[in-house]
């Protein structure tokens, strides 16, 4: 019977196959150390990404400083704070600070194209309604079915019904005294009796007296309070009961091109579209009235105008040669006592005032006044910003970088951190420190320098703090121009070993260097060329572990073929020793 050699020891009681793994691990080691290269080389990749990633975002907040907009903010007061004539005032960096006072004479209001009236069609073309039932009159309201109460009597609807079976109820319900009928000339339904007619009462659970605008009114004679039948929105433009009927074709408003099919549109989707368009204009409809109305989204003095291309929608709405346009007005106002300004809006800008940056918003007619000052909160923002970011990069690098020392047993171990070889680490933390505390030399006021306006370092530190608030806040209110000039500077140096030009600009040309310029990407940065060189030794150390991994599986394969050919040599020679111990025996 034959034998399972690849079984370790079978034949010659040796454990061959743990030996062989031993062996491949032993091998292994050096793929061992390989992995914890690589392991190694990517973290300093990672932390350097990281570092570079809090670098930019210094940057960003030293961007926010260069520019002399940065320290020139302003606020807008309004010296009225009960019923203003003036609201939500805005000034920009130039706005000239000083008061203001303004005097408005009249609102800007929006121009209206209000269309002719009663533009639905009657609910019936005579007094016969006994073919027209309840569900198909074309009024502002459906009438739901129910009961409701006439002189006390209660009569009792359904939709179904017909308007004149609805007549007869009521006159059989008040033994005749009252009389109902449908005037086709006025497209009102009335009333009549003998004696007062009271109408409803707050049990009615059928709407029918409000729908068909039936009021008590203490007589003995009631009528519609309005003809009934009006325009149906949401009903195909050909089933609207507009008075006119509509060709399909096409109409301007403003200017702006609307298409429509009788059949497929109806009147609330063109509206809709109307609204959403850049026409400028919201079109609205009054049931009560049965009017259509333009409004221009705008106020001023402009036009609201409208044309019919092909087709008559606009005319069989009331809107073109029928309709009303009333034109808006401008406001008028004066600063300062001056000559009256015209605006279409009644956001005063300095399109009409001239004053840079102004803008406020006109409430009422009447007189108030506005005061410009210097607000130096947006700045302080920025500053603490700027102070927070600095410190989030140093406070990094004093992370990987740091070196400890322990004692024990008499031994001192030293301790390092990831980026604690890295000299280019240490002199980005080094020269950020030197720059921001640098001196722009071409200025001539008080402030030179960063510590001129209550900034500092912290005790044996690299990080930043506000060091004196007083100090800081008399800076940005009332130097604000030396500020400025202190972070945006440009006629200084920026490099060197002592760049003289503005702050914001000289840390960028030094951020630059490390983290990369985003405007020129010939300009890569120190740390892209470090992961560059980490990166081209991780891929070098991945080959040498695939290598690796190939020899390993070689290796234990030619192991294991030698140690089967030893067990079926021995296998050879026991079937030998046992043939000839048989054979002498």
């Amino acid at each position: 019977m034959a034998m399972d050699l690849g079984l370790s020891g079978l034949v010659s009681g040796f454990d061959w196959k743990s030996f062989v793994q031993q062996m491949v691990s032993i091998e292994g080691i050096q793929k061992t150390n390989l992995s914890t290269e690589k392991s190694g080389l990517q973290n300093k990749v990672d932390t350097l990404s990281a570092l570079k990633t809090k670098l930019e975002s210094l940057r960003t907040s030293v961007d926010a400083l260069n520019s002399a907009d940065a320290f020139l903010g302003r606020k807008a007061t309004i010296a009225t704070t009960t019923a203003p004539v003036l609201g939500s005032a805005t000034a920009a960096s130039q706005t000239l600070t000083g008061t203001y006072s303004l005097n408005v004479t009249q609102l800007a209001t929006q121009s209206t194209r209000s269309g002719a009236g009663d533009v639905g069609a009657q609910i019936n073309g005579t007094s016969d309604v006994s073919g027209l039932t309840l569900s198909s009159m074309k009024i502002a309201t459906d009438i739901t079915a129910g009961t409701f109460s006439v002189n006390g009597k209660q009569i009792t609807v359904a939709t179904t019904d017909s308007l004149q079976s609805v007549f007869d109820a009521i006159s059989t319900a008040t033994s005749g005294s009252v009389t109902a009928s449908y005037n086709a000339t006025t497209d009102k339904i009335e009333l009549s009796s003998g004696s007062e007619i009271l109408l409803g009462t707050p049990a009615d659970t059928s709407n029918f007296l409000t729908s068909t605008k039936l009021f008590g009114n203490g007589t003995g004679t009631v009528s519609s309070n309005a003809k009934l039948g009006v325009v149906k929105l949401t009903n195909s433009i050909a089933n609207s009961n507009l008075t006119t009927s509509v060709t399909s074709g096409s109409m301007k408003i403003n200017g702006i091109s609307f298409t429509y099919d009788t059949a497929n549109d109806s009147l609330s989707s063109i509206m809709t579209q109307i609204n959403a368009s850049g026409a400028g204009v919201s079109i609205t409809y009054d049931a009560v009235n049965d009017q259509f109305k333009l409004t221009n989204k705008s106020t001023g003095s402009y036009d609201v105008s409208v044309e019919d291309v092909s087709g008559n929608l606009l005319e069989s709405m009331g809107l073109n040669s029928t309709s009303t346009l009333n034109i808006g007005t401008n406001a008028e106002y004066t600063v300062n006592s001056g000559g009256t300004l015209t605006s279409t809006s009644n956001v005063l800008t300095e399109d009409s005032h001239g004053i840079k940056g102004l803008s406020v918003t006109a409430l009422k007619v009447g007189t108030d006044t506005l005061t410009v000052e210097q607000d130096s909160t947006d700045t302080r923002k920025k500053i603490d910003d700027f102070i927070t970011k600095f410190n989030e990069v140093q406070t990094y690098i004093d992370d990987k970088t740091k070196i400890t020392t322990s004692n024990s047993s008499g031994k001192t171990k030293v301790t390092t951190s990831i980026l604690s070889n890295n000299s280019e680490v240490t002199a980005l933390r080094s020269g950020l420190r030197k720059l921001v505390f640098g001196e722009v030399t071409a200025l001539t006021g008080s402030i030179k320098r960063i510590a001129d306006i209550g900034i500092d370092f912290e005790t044996d530190s690299y990080k930043l703090k506000v060091a004196d608030e007083t100090v800081l806040t008399n800076a940005l209110n009332k130097n604000s121009d030396e500020v400025s000039k202190l972070f945006t500077d440009a006629t200084g140096t920026l490099s060197g070993d002592t760049p003289t030009g503005g702050r914001s600009l000289v840390l960028n040309k030094f951020i630059d260097s490390f983290a990369g310029d985003p405007d020129d990407i010939a300009v890569k940065g120190i740390f892209e060329t470090q992961k560059t060189s980490l990166n081209n030794q991780i891929t070098s150390i991945t080959k040498k572990i695939t290598d690796f991994d190939i020899y390993l599986k070689s290796r234990e394969e030619q192991l294991t073929a030698g140690f089967i050919a030893m067990e079926a040599a021995q296998q050879k020679v026991n079937q030998q020793m046992a043939y000839l111990s048989k054979t002498f025996k």
